[in-house]
């Protein structure tokens, strides 16, 4: 009977033993598949294969539901799509997880706050740029993107502070000059407005909507020859930009107005016309 215990005994313990082993084991194996499903939804986002990149992050989710990385990338998925509910869902989730110093918990906030800007929801934007401006007080972007949601709060001097920081930050993106300009020429600061344009221009030649907006800084200021050229290169640049067609011809409703010569005053109304038409 003593005997008979001890290989009992003996036997139990090389059971669980074994059993302790396949659990690890799959344990593993479970992770390693949840990684090639993750590499897979990579690449199907990497080739623009949207939904297939769906699919796969969330297999690896399924796999295994702690996988931050592939709620970060369906999340980015999702937005991408404008899906804007399920992006939310999936950045919440990341941040859930609380890994502050990580790429994915700074980037999950950062496009949240971009998701609230297209909602309308501003307060929550700024809100969602306040809590990683701690965590990464150098990015330009994200004084940027607040300046954007207070301007569309009408909080134009926080907008302007936020801007000129990202500016100061990074001089380097036309955008930012873009942005600020729009908002001096809300401000009805038109000066300052041309001067943040022509700074756009000078890092992106190629901006049709730069120059259309020159050109109606210029018409404002009364200046109409040179609103004329710039209307004109943002036209040649951009066809299909319907802003500079407008601009352009109630420029030349205005220099019809000027004008005594009733031929020229007929030919620019007519150009206005053919302006107005293609701006539909």
């Amino acid at each position: 009977m003593k005997y008979l215990l001890i290989i009992l005994s003996s036997f139990i313990f090389v059971y669980c033993g074994t059993t302790t082993i396949y659990k690890d084991k799959k344990v593993n194996l479970t992770v390693i598949e949840s990684f090639e499903l993750f590499n897979e939804g990579v690449r199907m986002n990497t080739e623009n294969n949207l939904m297939q990149a769906i699919f796969f992050f969330t297999e690896a989710i399924k796999l295994n539901p702690l996988f931050q990385d592939s709620y970060f990338m369906r999340g980015k998925v999702y937005y991408i799509l404008e899906k804007y509910p399920e992006a939310l869902n999936d950045f919440y989730t990341v941040i859930s997880f609380g890994s502050k110093n990580s790429n994915n918990y700074i980037s999950s906030y950062f496009l949240m706050g971009n998701i609230y800007i297209k909602l309308h929801e501003y307060e929550k934007s700024i809100e969602c740029y306040n809590n990683i401006l701690i965590l990464a007080p150098y990015s330009s972007d994200i004084y940027h993107e607040r300046g954007i949601a207070c301007l569309y709060l009408g909080r134009m001097t926080d907008a302007i502070t936020d801007v000129t920081l990202a500016i100061n930050i990074d001089s380097s993106k036309y955008t930012y000059f873009d942005t600020r300009g729009a908002i001096f020429f809300l401000m009805n600061m038109y000066e300052r407005a041309f001067n943040d344009l022509i700074n756009s221009l000078r890092l992106n030649q190629n901006n049709a909507l730069a120059y259309a907006n020159c050109g109606e800084l210029l018409l404002r200021m009364e200046q109409y020859e040179l609103s004329l050229e710039f209307f004109n290169t943002a036209i040649a640049q951009d066809p299909y930009l319907k802003t500079s067609y407008v601009g352009r011809a109630r420029l030349y409703i205005i220099i019809a107005e000027l004008t005594d010569d009733n031929n020229k005053k007929n030919e620019y109304i007519e150009k206005a016309r053919d302006d107005y038409f293609n701006s539909f």
